[in-house]
């Protein structure tokens, strides 16, 4: 059984828990940390207590867990858009699609680093 700790404002989908099971060869057991995550640090117990981490987060965040998850792996999932035939109003008026998004896999980030420069 993996420790896995999920890092989201939303609770994995069936579909997610499932494939997460079959890309590890593991049964998994969650806990879930859906707090706005302000500093990476503030993780650092419950990284401990994991085997590994799953995260929805900024690039930047995600580029500060990289550095402080250690030896465990960091995932995240992908997701694809799928048309819908409903419409949105937006708050001007305009209307726009809307979009379900569906789990299409797990990667794992192996490198992270990103270079900026302000414009």
């Amino acid at each position: 059984m993996k420790r896995v700790l999920w890092i989201s404002r939303h609770q994995m989908t069936p579909f997610q828990v499932q494939d997460l099971v079959r890309g590890i060869g593991d049964d998994v057991e969650i806990s879930t940390y859906d707090k706005t995550v302000q500093d990476v640090n503030e993780l650092e117990e419950a990284i401990e207590a994991s085997d590994l981490v799953a995260a929805v987060l900024p690039m930047e965040k995600m580029m500060e867990l990289f550095h402080v998850v250690g030896d465990r792996p960091l995932i995240q999932a992908v997701s694809g858009r799928v048309e819908t035939d409903q419409w949105i109003e937006l708050e001007d008026g305009r209307k726009e699609r809307k979009y379900l998004f569906e789990h299409l896999y797990w990667q794992q980030i192996m490198k992270c680093e990103i270079v900026t420069k302000k414009l």
